[in-house]
C-alpha cells in the first residue's frame, strides 16, 4: 500500500526580540571651568603655609651664610661655656693699636676703660683717635684715656712710639695688637716692605720686642694678637701661595710680581699666628706673660675699604649687599679679643700660645703653624728689624 504522506513540521515559535543593550557606564563628572572655587579659608591657609616655608628657608639660608662668614650667627649659636664678663681692670694699663672709630679696637678700648683700665690708644692719626676718645668719653665719662702716636708702617715710628710709651708708663698689663690692613693694592712701607706684611706683622713684632721687658715686669700680663680666619688661606691654596720666610726678597719689592691682595693678606695673618706662638714659647709658661692669637670673626667695619680697588666695584657691591647683613657688629666682634685680654680663665688655665675662634672658643690653628715656620719667620723678622732694635736688649725673652 502506498506510504502515508509525511507529517508537517511543528510550528516554530516566533524569535524573541534581542535584549536591550545596557546603558553606557556612567563616567565621573569632569571638572568644569564653572565649578565653584575652593573656599577662601582653604586658599589662605595654603598661602600661609607656603609663606611659612619660604620664611623658614630664608632664615636657614641666612644662618648658614652667617656661619660661613663667621658672622652674627656665631655670636648667638656658639657662645663659650665660660664667663664673658670683664673683671675689674682698675690700676691696669692697656695699649690698643688701631682704635679706629666704630671698629673692634674702639669697642675694646671702651670696654677696658669701662672696667677701670687706663687705656692708651695707639694710632697714626691723632684726629681720628680724638674722635674715638670723644665717643668713648660720651659713653664712659670716667674713662681714663690717652693717645700715642704710632705708625706701624714705619719701623722708625714704631721705635719712637715705644720709647715714648716707656717714658710715660713703667707698667703694661695688656698689649692688644689689633691694628691691621686688608687686601690693599701692592704698596711698600716706609722701610721698603710689602705693606700688609709690614703693618699686620712686622710693626707689631718690633713693638712687642721693645715692650717685652715691661710686659715681663708687669706679670701677670697679656699680649693679644688679632689674626684672622684668613690665616688659613695659604693652607687652602697650597704650598705655592705660602710665603717663604727665608729672605728679604720674599717681602720687599721682589714680591710684587707674584702679589695677590688676598693671598698677601692671608700670609700676613698666618704670620700673626706664628709670631704669637713663638713669642709665647720664648716667654715660657713660668713668665706670667700670656700670649695668644685669635680670629675675631666677620665684622662690619671699614677694614674692607680696599675691596673696590683690588676686587672691583661688583665685588664691593656684593660684599655690601650680601655679606654686610650677615656679619657681626663691632660689639659682637670685640668679644673674643676682650676675653683673651681679660678673662681670669687665661691665667687659671695658663693658656698661652693658643688660637681662639669666635666666640672665645679655643681651636687648632692652621696646619702651617709649625715649629719650622715659626722659627723661619722669627729669624727673618729679627733681620728686618735689626737696625731699629739697636740699644734695646730685652732681658726677659730670648729673642
Amino acid at each position: 500500500p502506498p506510504s502515508p504522506p509525511p507529517s508537517p513540521p511543528p510550528p516554530q515559535p516566533p524569535p524573541s526580540p534581542p535584549p536591550p543593550s545596557p546603558p553606557p557606564p556612567s563616567l565621573p563628572p569632569s571638572p568644569s571651568l564653572l565649578s565653584p572655587p575652593p573656599p577662601p579659608s582653604t586658599t589662605l591657609s595654603l598661602m600661609a603655609k607656603i609663606a611659612q616655608l619660604m620664611l623658614l628657608l630664608a632664615v636657614c639660608l641666612a644662618v648658614g651664610l652667617s656661619l660661613a662668614f663667621d658672622g652674627w650667627a656665631r655670636h648667638y649659636l656658639f657662645l663659650p661655656r665660660v664667663s664673658l664678663a670683664i673683671p675689674t681692670m682698675a690700676g691696669k694699663v692697656a695699649v690698643v693699636t688701631g682704635p679706629t672709630l666704630n671698629g673692634i679696637g674702639h669697642i675694646s678700648a671702651r670696654e677696658l676703660a669701662r672696667a677701670g683700665a687706663h687705656v692708651v690708644l695707639a694710632g697714626r692719626n691723632a684726629a681720628k683717635a680724638a674722635e674715638t676718645m670723644a665717643s668713648i668719653k660720651a659713653e664712659v665719662p670716667a674713662a681714663s684715656l690717652e693717645f700715642l702716636q704710632l705708625d706701624l708702617g714705619s719701623l722708625a715710628a714704631v721705635r719712637e712710639g715705644a720709647t715714648e710709651l716707656l717714658r710715660r708708663h713703667r707698667k703694661l698689663d695688656i698689649l692688644l695688637l689689633n691694628a691691621g690692613t686688608m687686601a690693599n693694592p701692592f704698596e711698600l712701607s716706609a722701610d721698603g716692605f710689602e705693606m700688609q706684611f709690614a703693618t699686620n706683622h712686622l710693626g707689631h713684632f718690633l713693638l712687642a720686642y721693645l715692650l717685652s721687658d715691661v710686659l715681663a715686669s708687669s706679670a701677670p700680663s697679656r699680649v693679644v694678637v688679632v689674626s684672622s680666619a684668613a690665616s688659613f688661606i695659604p693652607e687652602m691654596l697650597g704650598p705655592a701661595s705660602a710665603l717663604n720666610f727665608s729672605a728679604k726678597s720674599d717681602v720687599d719689592e721682589g714680591s710684587a710680581q707674584a702679589y695677590g691682595p688676598w693671598t698677601a693678606y692671608g700670609r700676613s695673618k698666618l704670620a700673626n699666628v706664628l709670631f704669637a706662638q713663638e713669642l709665647a714659647s720664648r716667654f715660657g709658661n713660668e713668665s706670667g706673660v700670656y700670649v695668644n692669637a685669635l680670629h675675631p670673626g666677620g665684622i662690619r667695619t671699614n677694614l674692607a675699604r680696599h675691596i673696590p680697588v683690588t676686587g672691583g666695584e661688583r665685588l664691593a657691591l656684593l660684599f655690601t649687599l650680601v655679606a654686610g647683613p650677615l656679619l657681626m657688629s663691632p660689639e659682637q666682634g670685640a668679644v673674643t679679643q676682650l676675653f683673651v685680654a681679660t678673662s681670669p680663665e687665661v691665667e687659671q688655665r695658663a693658656i698661652t700660645g693658643a688660637y681662639f675662634h669666635p666666640q672665645a672658643r679655643e681651636v687648632p690653628p692652621t696646619v702651617l703653624a709649625t715649629a719650622a715656620n715659626r722659627e723661619a719667620l722669627w729669624t727673618l723678622s729679627m733681620q728686618l728689624t735689626a737696625s731699629f732694635r739697636a740699644g734695646f736688649t730685652p732681658q726677659s725673652v730670648k729673642w
